[in-house]
């Protein structure tokens, strides 16, 4: 059976980009040999430039599925997984049957993929390192990142969510011209999810207009694929205080993530919650700010390639994971990496 393999990419708020998890995914995809298709959501009004349809080509995408949404759906994890169930029943698809579902497994991803793969009783494995399609296995992480399961997946049809940072991904400018993609408009019918999100859940998503700094962290980079993430631990002392590494991380357009305490104390949100029982993240560059350095924190960013700690706490144990270590009060070395960012040093 040939392999037809659907890539999601998903969306942030504005305008649809296509980011480094996306290129990865795509460029893993094509490498197995097998038909690639790009699916994404757009509102009914949307319009893509043409550069955006030559740089998926490029990744490896043979063809393009734009599934047009109202716009109150379009970042709805049921009404997105509704209708991608929906798209792979349609002639674009069933000419040449999909075989495997992929997407990046941030937060969003490992969500929308958990509802495709319940609405299609397909069988799922989340944060794969590596996968063959061809085997039907893929591998995650265990104990702690200290091995490797390798977990086969039956069926005709399986999904797969990849680990950011665990897939190469080449500058478009490094790669050859393709061939223009398929692109197909799709229209799915609009869901009934019957899902209203809670006044607690809208207030973490960004979604309430009274409150700014929910929508400062809803606005960030996604913490699973920047490169460059600032954490800050109890030792921030207020949910407010954490506006100070928002403010630290928006001239490096760094996400802002916090320790385990911080989040149990209502600092800030479970979704940016770094280490064993949160996130596990593999950025370039992964500056600790007031964090203790537990071994449920380290662990968390393991796959980090370098690591920068501070806090007034010499005997912390942060310090034993960080590549380069300050021992001074965050509340005085923050403001000062600040200045020298917004200066330009």
């Amino acid at each position: 059976m040939k392999k037809h393999i659907a890539v999601w990419l998903d969306r942030a708020e504005g305008p649809f980009a296509v980011r480094d998890g996306h290129r990865a995914a795509l460029a893993f995809a094509a490498a197995s040999g097998g038909l690639v298709t790009a699916v994404m959501a757009a509102a009914p009004d949307d319009v893509f430039a043409p550069s955006l349809a030559e740089e998926l080509a490029r990744y490896g995408a043979k063809r393009i599925a734009r599934l047009r949404l109202a716009p109150e759906n379009s970042r709805n994890p049921e009404a997105l997984a509704a209708a991608f169930a929906w798209a792979l029943d349609q002639e674009f698809f069933t000419a040449t049957p999909v075989t495997d579902m992929v997407t990046t497994a941030n937060a969003a991803g490992r969500d929308f993929m958990a509802r495709v793969a319940s609405r299609r009783n397909a069988p799922l494995l989340q944060d794969c390192v590596a996968v063959d399609f061809d085997a039907g296995t893929g591998e995650k992480y265990l104990l702690q990142g200290r091995t490797c399961g390798v977990y086969s997946l039956p069926g005709p049809v399986r999904c797969w969510t990849l680990r950011p940072h665990a897939f190469a991904c080449v500058a478009a400018d490094k790669l050859p011209p393709a061939a223009p993609a398929v692109i197909a408009d799709m229209a799915p019918p609009a869901a009934k999810t019957g899902v209203r999100p809670s006044a607690a859940a809208q207030k973490e998503l960004g979604q309430t207009e009274t409150d700014p700094l929910a929508r400062m962290w809803a606005a960030q980079p996604d913490i699973m694929e920047t490169p460059v993430i600032i954490s800050g631990g109890r030792a921030l002392e207020s949910a407010e205080n954490f506006r100070l590494l928002h403010e630290t991380a928006a001239p490096l357009h760094a996400a802002v993530g916090a320790s385990r305490s911080a989040v149990d104390m209502g600092y800030a949100p479970p979704f940016v919650q770094v280490g064993q029982t949160g996130v596990v993240v593999s950025p370039e560059l992964y500056i600790a700010c007031g964090i203790s350095g537990s071994i449920f924190h380290t662990t968390g960013i393991k796959g980090a390639r370098t690591v920068v700690a501070v806090n007034k706490d010499s005997g912390a144990q942060i310090f034993s994971r960080a590549d380069y270590g300050i021992t001074d009060d965050l509340f005085t070395v923050l403001p000062l990496l600040r200045r020298l960012l917004e200066s330009g040093a």
